[in-house]
Protein backbone atom coordinates (compact mmCIF):
# COMPACT_ATOMS: atom_id res chain seq x y z
CA UNK A 1 0.00 0.00 0.00
CA UNK A 2 1.26 3.22 -0.47
CA UNK A 3 1.41 6.05 1.54
CA UNK A 4 -0.79 7.99 -0.52
CA UNK A 5 -3.32 5.79 -0.12
CA UNK A 6 -2.68 4.95 3.57
CA UNK A 7 -3.06 8.62 4.39
CA UNK A 8 -6.28 8.95 2.39
CA UNK A 9 -7.62 6.08 4.10
CA UNK A 10 -6.83 7.01 7.16
CA UNK A 11 -8.19 10.62 6.45
CA UNK A 12 -11.97 8.42 5.09
CA UNK A 13 -11.57 6.59 8.95
CA UNK A 14 -11.13 10.45 10.42
CA UNK A 15 -14.32 11.41 8.58
CA UNK A 16 -16.31 8.16 9.90
CA UNK A 17 -15.02 8.90 13.39
CA UNK A 18 -15.99 12.76 13.00
CA UNK A 19 -12.31 13.19 14.52
CA UNK A 20 -11.62 17.10 13.43
CA UNK A 21 -7.88 17.25 14.55
CA UNK A 22 -7.27 14.18 12.40
CA UNK A 23 -9.40 14.92 9.45
CA UNK A 24 -8.10 19.05 8.95
CA UNK A 25 -4.46 17.27 9.89
CA UNK A 26 -4.80 14.44 7.08
CA UNK A 27 -6.99 17.46 4.80
CA UNK A 28 -3.80 19.59 4.37
CA UNK A 29 -1.20 17.26 4.21
CA UNK A 30 -3.36 15.66 1.63
CA UNK A 31 -3.64 19.06 -0.07
CA UNK A 32 0.16 19.82 0.15
CA UNK A 33 0.76 15.77 -1.70
CA UNK A 34 -1.85 17.07 -4.60
CA UNK A 35 -0.53 20.29 -4.50
CA UNK A 36 2.97 18.65 -5.68
CA UNK A 37 0.94 16.30 -7.97
CA UNK A 38 -0.52 19.06 -10.11
CA UNK A 39 3.07 21.43 -9.94
CA UNK A 40 4.54 18.13 -11.37
CA UNK A 41 2.25 17.33 -13.68
CA UNK A 42 2.58 13.18 -12.35
CA UNK A 43 2.09 10.91 -9.62
CA UNK A 44 4.46 10.88 -6.85
CA UNK A 45 7.17 8.16 -5.17
CA UNK A 46 6.51 7.25 -1.47
CA UNK A 47 9.86 9.19 -0.97
CA UNK A 48 8.65 12.07 -2.53
CA UNK A 49 5.16 12.16 -0.76
CA UNK A 50 7.98 11.60 2.28
CA UNK A 51 9.52 14.45 1.83
CA UNK A 52 6.64 16.72 1.54
CA UNK A 53 5.36 14.81 5.08
CA UNK A 54 8.49 16.12 6.47
CA UNK A 55 8.26 19.74 5.28
CA UNK A 56 4.51 19.94 7.02
CA UNK A 57 6.21 18.15 10.34
CA UNK A 58 8.96 21.12 9.92
CA UNK A 59 6.06 23.82 9.65
CA UNK A 60 4.51 22.59 12.61
CA UNK A 61 7.68 22.32 14.48
CA UNK A 62 8.57 25.54 14.07
CA UNK A 63 4.97 26.98 15.06
CA UNK A 64 5.63 24.99 18.33
CA UNK A 65 8.73 27.15 18.75
CA UNK A 66 7.11 30.07 17.99
CA UNK A 67 3.86 29.76 19.49
CA UNK A 68 5.74 28.80 22.99
CA UNK A 69 8.44 32.09 22.20
CA UNK A 70 4.90 34.40 21.76
CA UNK A 71 3.49 32.90 24.79
CA UNK A 72 0.80 30.99 23.58
CA UNK A 73 0.94 27.52 24.92
CA UNK A 74 -2.80 26.72 23.59
CA UNK A 75 -1.69 27.33 19.96
CA UNK A 76 1.78 25.51 20.55
CA UNK A 77 -0.46 22.42 22.15
CA UNK A 78 -2.73 22.51 19.00
CA UNK A 79 0.26 22.37 16.65
CA UNK A 80 2.07 19.41 18.89
CA UNK A 81 -1.06 17.48 18.48
CA UNK A 82 -1.06 17.94 14.75
CA UNK A 83 3.05 17.17 14.25
CA UNK A 84 1.88 13.53 16.44
CA UNK A 85 -0.40 13.09 13.92
CA UNK A 86 1.82 13.78 10.70
CA UNK A 87 4.93 11.81 12.42
CA UNK A 88 2.68 8.70 12.25
CA UNK A 89 3.17 8.77 8.38
CA UNK A 90 7.10 9.20 8.68
CA UNK A 91 10.02 6.65 8.79
CA UNK A 92 11.52 5.69 12.13
CA UNK A 93 14.35 8.36 12.99
CA UNK A 94 18.10 7.09 13.85
CA UNK A 95 19.11 7.25 16.84
CA UNK A 96 22.40 10.19 17.29
CA UNK A 97 24.49 7.24 17.91
CA UNK A 98 23.44 5.45 14.15
CA UNK A 99 23.74 9.30 12.52
CA UNK A 100 27.42 9.32 13.62
CA UNK A 101 28.22 5.85 12.44
CA UNK A 102 26.91 7.13 9.80
CA UNK A 103 28.70 10.53 9.40
CA UNK A 104 31.98 8.94 10.85
CA UNK A 105 32.00 6.22 7.73
CA UNK A 106 31.27 9.77 5.65
CA UNK A 107 34.00 11.51 6.87
CA UNK A 108 36.72 8.32 6.67
CA UNK A 109 35.56 7.81 2.95
CA UNK A 110 35.98 11.51 1.81
CA UNK A 111 38.94 12.85 3.57
CA UNK A 112 39.47 16.42 2.77
CA UNK A 113 36.01 17.63 1.85
CA UNK A 114 34.34 20.61 3.77
CA UNK A 115 31.42 20.84 5.98
CA UNK A 116 28.77 21.65 2.97
CA UNK A 117 29.26 18.24 0.59
CA UNK A 118 30.16 16.06 4.02
CA UNK A 119 26.65 17.37 4.79
CA UNK A 120 24.87 16.52 1.50
CA UNK A 121 26.74 13.01 1.54
CA UNK A 122 25.36 12.54 5.19
CA UNK A 123 21.81 13.63 4.28
CA UNK A 124 21.85 11.24 1.00
CA UNK A 125 22.64 8.33 3.61
CA UNK A 126 20.41 9.18 6.19
CA UNK A 127 17.17 10.08 3.63
CA UNK A 128 14.15 11.29 5.57
CA UNK A 129 15.27 9.42 8.88
CA UNK A 130 17.30 12.00 9.75
CA UNK A 131 16.50 16.09 10.20
CA UNK A 132 18.94 18.66 8.74
CA UNK A 133 19.56 20.29 12.09
CA UNK A 134 20.74 16.92 13.95
CA UNK A 135 22.65 15.85 11.21
CA UNK A 136 24.49 19.58 11.21
CA UNK A 137 25.00 19.28 15.13
CA UNK A 138 26.89 15.66 14.93
CA UNK A 139 28.38 16.61 12.03
CA UNK A 140 29.96 19.98 13.50
CA UNK A 141 31.34 18.32 16.40
CA UNK A 142 32.74 14.92 14.46
CA UNK A 143 34.41 17.55 12.08
CA UNK A 144 36.08 19.49 14.93
CA UNK A 145 37.75 16.11 16.42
Amino acid sequence: MSLYTKINDQLKQAQKAKDSLVLNTLRMLVSAIKYQMIATKQDLTDAEITKIVMQEAKKRKDAVAAFVKGGRPELAAKENEELSIIQQYLPQQLSEEELTKIIQKVIAANPGLNFGPLMGKVMAQASARAEGNTVQKILKIELSK
